[in-house]
């Protein structure tokens, strides 16, 4: 500890106290004149009481005092001066004379032992007082008594002090203090006050049989603290680490420096700590280092490790949890009226979650227009383009405010809105595997189905993936398509083994080729599909993804964003063509995203022939697989989730005209943390 006394002893061992160790202290006595001279440590009548390495300064009050039966004392590795730093001798009336640095009494003297210490008495004052005789420096003092054979009778060149920053007496660079304690003494403390351990200054000698200086701080040379902040492998997705190393080019015998890591409140104080974060984003951990265990305030900023944490996944069973024809999610059986906005309170636990995944159709619109999905401030990005009278679907992938999603009719008529709830993100849950779209079901083609007959009146199919994903895997990443329906209706993705939801994945007319992607759970790598209409239809589905236990990509939600439109460029994508689109990574600030994948609303419109849009990452092969089918004059939408190279994918036209597209990103997959 670290303190100052005046008008009586900083520390006083009395009577009944036995084998009593005081270490690693830094203390100073201040002269008074309204009061007596009281030395800054005193022991009476306490035996086998061992000072070890405290460091010891006065103002012309005695240092070290021990009196009564205090038998076997030891004073050992402790600098002892009865001046300060700054004065040359005492002040004010204060006597010389009486300030010895130590004093033992005839009756303690006997088995005590003083050795190794810096004895550095103010001029005037003796050295030591031993049996009742004074002795003005260590050789007069070993000569006499044998005792004090390794003292120093120096100046301690000693620094600091408890007026100045309130952590004690240092030592200078020339101290004689350095590396000449004894490495053996009895109570030696196996770090200095502030919590370091041992350094070794190089340019002096170890003259103690180690690296061990005298008196309650070791001497050390500037240290390197370095950090690091990663994602915890195998635990939840907003769980970190973060590391601190110190490092010292003088040689020592344990850790030395302090760490303080801070983070939301909560501070650990050690090279290595763990952090949960609340949400998915920017998060950051302040590391603040000290070599003086943090006794000066406000210690030292080392950095702020920052990192951007995405969130896991958790598959449902589709939920409806807004009909705005039956009053599911709102409190009327009424459309949405002109560009009205309405807020969603989604079901615990997707309200508290970071982001949640939801199947949006329109219906009924009177007018053409769009639908916006959103967190809290309406965005430019849309998620639904519809025409009059227009039943269609689109996946939305949405971060989640306060418990509730936004949406705006973005039209000048009235429509209805449903959306089915098909997971959430957030802390607990599983990573994202993409793979290259691959398809598992073409009921044209017995692929994924024993023959090439199409759906029938509310017919269902259940397909095996097993040898496309791993046990364990709760959900899978589809884009689904229908083609040659017989009469409309809508196709559902469900887990098997259960009851057909009362959701819906895509909405389709007679003759109409559609697609949409879709996040459903599976059961035992298999997945269900049922067709609520009373014709016939053909259904096709192209894995990309799924997500499985292990470590795999996890999920960024960002505000939506539109970041391209052929239309205010200019330009359209032509015949045959591919444009490259580059995303934007600013809201990962400085610290950037190790994007794997872009989640956005890819949308056509101009359509002057039919065809399909495919997208994949920029720099590789074009792949069969489509993500939108369009006719002429058509505006679709549909939510992708596309690999990166460089920070960009590939858009591909493959109609025999040009189309303009809209692009707007809704988030990114994050890659795992490192092995």
């Amino acid at each position: 500890m670290v303190g100052r006394a005046a008008v009586g002893s900083f520390v006083n061992v009395g009577a009944g106290a036995t084998d009593t160790v005081v270490s690693a202290n830094s203390v100073e006595g201040i002269w008074s004149s309204v009061g007596p001279i009281v030395p800054a440590i005193v022991v009476t009548d306490a035996p086998r009481t061992t000072l070890t390495n405290n460091t010891i300064v006065t103002n012309c009050v005695p240092g070290v005092t021990v009196t009564g039966a205090s038998t076997e004392f030891g004073l050992y590795n402790t600098i002892v001066r009865t001046r300060l730093a700054d004065v040359a001798g005492c002040s004010g009336n204060a006597d010389p004379a009486t300030a010895p640095a130590v004093s033992v009494a005839s009756a303690a003297t006997t088995g005590s032992r003083i050795d190794y210490n810096v004895i550095d008495p103010v001029p005037g004052a003796a050295a030591y007082v031993w049996d009742d005789t004074t002795y003005p420096d260590p050789a007069a003092f070993h000569t006499a008594t044998g005792q004090g054979a390794h003292d120093i009778g120096a100046d301690a060149k000693v620094k600091g002090g408890y007026e100045l920053d309130d952590v004690g007496w240092g030592l200078n660079l020339d101290s004689p203090a350095i590396d000449s304690a004894w490495a053996d003494a009895p109570g030696l403390p196996a770090t200095d006050l502030f919590g370091n351990a041992h350094a070794d200054k190089p340019d002096t000698a170890n003259s103690g049989g180690g690296f061990v200086d005298r008196g309650a701080t070791e001497l050390l040379p500037s240290l390197t603290f370095t950090s690091t902040t990663a994602r915890v492998r195998g635990g939840g997705t907003f769980e970190t680490e973060t590391k601190a190393t110190v490092t010292s080019p003088w040689t020592v015998d344990g850790p030395v420096g302090a760490v303080a890591l801070q983070s939301g409140g909560k501070t650990i104080l050690d090279r290595t700590g763990r952090f949960t974060f609340a949400h998915a984003g920017l998060s950051c951990v302040s590391v603040r280092t000290s070599e003086d265990g943090f006794r000066r305030y406000p210690a030292e900023y080392l950095k702020s490790n920052c990192l951007m944490l995405g969130a896991a996944f958790t598959a449902v069973t589709p939920q409806r949890v807004l009909n705005t024809k039956a009053a599911v999610g709102v409190n009327r059986t009424t459309p949405l009226n002109p560009h009205e906005e309405i807020e969603l309170a989604l079901p615990a636990p997707a309200a508290n979650s970071d982001a949640v995944v939801l199947n949006v159709t329109v219906t009924n619109p009177t007018t053409n227009g769009y639908l916006k999905v959103y967190p809290t401030t309406e965005p430019i990005a849309s998620n639904i383009n519809f025409a009059a009278n227009q039943t269609i679907p689109n996946l939305v992938t949405v971060p989640v405010a306060n418990g509730k999603v936004k949406i705006k009719n973005g039209s000048a008529g009235t429509v209805h809105v449903l959306a089915d709830l098909a997971g959430y993100y957030g802390n607990a849950g599983l990573g994202l595997t993409s793979n290259t779209p691959a398809r598992v079901l073409d009921t044209r083609s017995a692929l994924g189905v024993p023959g090439t007959a199409p759906l029938g009146p509310n017919g269902r199919v259940t397909v095996d993936l097993s040898s496309k994903v791993p046990a364990g895997t709760t959900a899978v990443l589809l884009n689904v398509a229908v083609t040659k329906p017989t009469a409309g209706g809508y196709l559902t993705a469900f887990p098997p083994g259960g009851a057909v939801p009362a959701t819906s994945n895509l909405n389709f007319v007679t003759g109409q080729t559609a697609n949409n992607m879709v996040i459903a759970p599976v059961v035992d790598q298999k997945i269900s599909f049922a067709y609520g209409g009373s014709g016939t239809v053909h259904v096709l589905a192209e894995l990309s993804g799924y997500f499985a236990p292990g470590v795999a990509d996890t999920y960024l939600p960002l505000t939506p964003r539109r970041i391209f439109d052929t239309r205010e460029r200019g330009i359209t994508l032509g015949a045959g063509q591919a444009y490259e689109i580059s995303t934007y990574d600013d809201s990962c600030y400085e610290y950037g995203c190790p994007a794997t994948a872009v989640v956005a609303n890819l949308t056509v419109t101009g359509t002057q022939s039919p065809g399909y849009l495919t997208v994949y990452p920029a720099g590789q092969p074009r792949p069969t697989a489509s993500v939108i089918n369009f006719g002429v004059n058509e505006t679709i939408a549909n939510l992708v989730t596309v690999g990166l190279h460089d920070g960009a994918f590939m858009v591909y036209n493959s109609s025999a005209k040009p189309v303009h597209i809209v692009v707007d990103q809704a988030g990114f997959y994050l890659s795992p943390p490192p092995a």
